[in-house]
């Protein structure tokens, strides 16, 4: 990651954790003031009111900006696919149907996925849908900061409203500010970017027209060639078109063309573009993974390996993803096995996708990363015969 994206991304979590340190010494001021206790035991309850209004206002602020997403983006033209917060994921699947499941991702708290209506460069909508969570925890910000109002005669009452009220703000400033979180951009980063160029606001459609494709079941591959069709220009100034060029690898991958998946993703990875951390965390781990199935030479594997996790934001993120991505599962296995010879690690990271085979939503990508993993497996008589 160079230096320049890299401060970008830093100085996006430094503005997050600002913010919530405010919030928290309103909140403790606040609440120092307004309550008084007499007791240990009454401090106790303070306290147990404490945590659990911050845990139900955390729980609530979620929901609140992803059904915000729904709702702006049923109202301009957007369909239903897949409705999360935290791990409990309402999905629709191809023939219609509506089925819970249990999908976690660290990096996001909920997630709502929609598929977009049909390309227009004018008059494409893309900002109410992007806005549209924090419009409602703007909404709901004022509707707990009257009812705070009303309710001040109650103190603890008027406390649990004051943490509510604060949740949603710190959900509406941290998502409605442009900025860069845990290697991704938030809400208000994606409108504005989104909106810069024409073939910003194409990428932004097709990213959406890709996933939503991918989710339902088709492959990378048999979508049309000219979705992931991206200029050299684009993706070094455009997240938006950075982001189908990742797509893009993906689908190399998924055809086995393994040779210009690892040119393609070096050249994202470590280019001076516009690729988004979390998404060269994940093309660093195809690099490695085509490295191995060329039998490129150990030294030169792990070189690459050591490079990518010795970078703490990727490394973290890395780890962070470890139990949830089945590729990152997938080249676990294959490092640990061929190039690592650590029969332990590589049998965890094995464990790990057989896990995941159960309940990750998109059973197309765990065919795709089941072909993978049997090409290493059968390598590994060839390496044990080395």
């Amino acid at each position: 990651m160079d230096k320049k994206k890299k401060n970008k991304t830093s100085g996006g979590q430094f503005s997050a954790t600002f913010i919530y340190a405010l919030i928290g010494v309103w909140l403790g001021f606040s609440s120092g003031s307004a309550l008084e206790f007499s007791s240990f035991l009454e401090y106790i309850k303070i306290l147990a009111l404490l945590t659990i209004s911050v845990c139900v206002g955390i729980v609530l602020a979620t929901i609140v900006h992803e059904l915000g997403h729904l709702v702006f983006g049923l109202l301009t033209g957007y369909r239903f696919q897949s409705f999360r917060i935290f791990k409990f994921m309402l999905k629709k699947e191809k023939n219609g149907k509506l089925h819970f499941c249990s999908y976690s991702l660290v990096t996001t708290a909920g997630q709502c996925l929609m598929l977009p209506p049909a390309f227009d460069e004018e008059n494409f909508p893309y900002v109410l849908y992007n806005m549209g969570g924090v419009i409602f925890n703007a909404v709901f910000c004022i509707l707990f900061n009257l009812l705070r109002i009303h309710t001040a005669g109650s103190p603890y009452t008027a406390l649990a409203f004051n943490i509510l009220m604060s949740m949603n703000l710190a959900m509406l400033l941290t998502n409605g500010i442009p900025l860069k979180l845990n290697g991704i951009n938030n809400d208000g980063y994606n409108a504005f970017a989104a909106g810069k160029t024409p073939e910003s606001l194409y990428g932004f459609w097709l990213q959406l027209q890709i996933c939503g494709e991918y989710a339902d079941g088709t492959k990378l591959s048999d979508m049309p060639d000219e979705w992931f069709s991206c200029s050299p220009e684009a993706i070094a100034e455009d997240s938006m078109s950075a982001a189908v060029a990742v797509y893009a690898e993906n689908r190399l991958m998924e055809k086995h063309d393994f040779e210009n998946s690892e040119k393609t993703a070096a050249e994202l990875a470590d280019g001076d573009n516009a690729v988004v951390g979390i998404h060269k965390a994940f093309l660093g781990m195809d690099r490695i993974f085509c490295m191995i199935l060329r039998d490129a030479s150990a030294e030169d594997v792990r070189t690459v390996y050591t490079k990518l996790h010795s970078d703490k934001t990727t490394a973290s993120l890395l780890k962070a993803m470890a139990v949830s991505n089945p590729a990152i599962a997938r080249t676990e296995y294959a490092y640990q096995s061929v190039i690592g010879k650590d029969v332990k690690k590589a049998d965890n990271a094995l464990k790990t996708f057989e896990k995941l085979k159960k309940t990750y939503p998109n059973q197309t990508e765990i065919e795709t990363e089941e072909e993978l993993i049997r090409l290493i497996q059968a390598k590994q008589p060839e390496e044990e015969n080395k």
